[in-house]
């Protein structure tokens, strides 16, 4: 039963992680398309593209 409850919760904290990231990443690409359509692109691109490029290597 041990071995199981330690591979569940394993599992568990792998994807709670990866929702964390996939949230963070959905939340930077939503914020950069709302500045182009916004005609502010100029501003955050930079930031938003450095940012995404760090997770994107």
């Amino acid at each position: 039963m041990a071995y199981q409850l330690i591979g569940i919760s394993v599992l568990w904290i792998f994807l709670f992680g990866y929702i964390i990231v996939a949230s963070i990443d959905f939340g930077a690409g939503f914020f950069n398309a709302y500045s182009v359509f916004r005609n502010k692109h100029h501003i955050i691109s930079n930031i938003i593209q450095r940012y995404l490029s760090l997770f994107g290597k």
